[in-house]
């Protein structure tokens, strides 16, 4: 962002107030949860992060939010990021990750976490995106907004997969699971 002429500041709302705006246009907010988690329950700077966010929202204030993998999730619990979408009519899937089985060697094949590049969606930025943008960690959401909100989205490759079983994606696996790969055509949003 710095390189492209933007003005970048970091605001932890546990430990400072909201920056003032100081002589800028227009202001963006990207918000980044924590990916180190001490516990399954949000502790006290990522819940100031929640009410943050909520109040920037709440103010319609233009917000990017990104959501990384939660345990909590493929533990039955509710995500509260997943939540702070879900007014929106979208559904992060934190307990869910986008994976991808490809050749690390001539006779040998790695789990990869994520898309190396993804296919544009129906909304009108969508072609920016195209061959610029690498998701590692990729989280599929459901979109039951209008379908022209989908920006990004997941490749139809036959390499790729949702998995729900965070063991499959710690230890990995060594050929496509026939009940999870990817049918020809089938979308899976990840940015909306």
């Amino acid at each position: 962002l710095r390189g492209s002429r933007f003005r970048v500041e970091a605001w932890n709302p546990a430990q400072a107030p909201r920056p003032a705006m100081r002589g800028c246009q227009r202001r963006a907010w990207i918000v980044v949860p924590p990916l180190a988690r001490t516990s399954l329950e949000p502790d006290a700077a990522e819940q100031a992060l929640l009410a943050a966010t909520r109040r920037l929202v709440d103010e319609g204030q233009p917000v990017l939010v990104l959501v990384a993998p939660s345990v909590a999730a493929s533990m039955g619990m509710v995500d509260p990021w997943s939540g702070l979408l879900a007014d929106f009519g979208l559904t992060a899937r934190s307990g869910d990750m986008v994976v991808q089985l490809q050749a690390s060697s001539e006779s040998g094949r790695a789990l990869r976490q994520g898309v190396e590049d993804v296919r544009p969606g129906a909304h009108a930025v969508a072609s920016a995106l195209a061959g610029r943008a690498a998701w590692p960690m990729a989280l599929p959401l459901d979109v039951a907004a209008a379908p022209g909100a989908v920006v990004a989205q997941v490749p139809d490759e036959p390499s790729i997969w949702i998995e729900d079983d965070p063991r499959v994606v710690s230890r990995g696996v060594t050929e496509v699971p026939a009940d999870k790969a990817l049918q020809p055509g089938a979308v899976v949003p990840l940015l909306a």
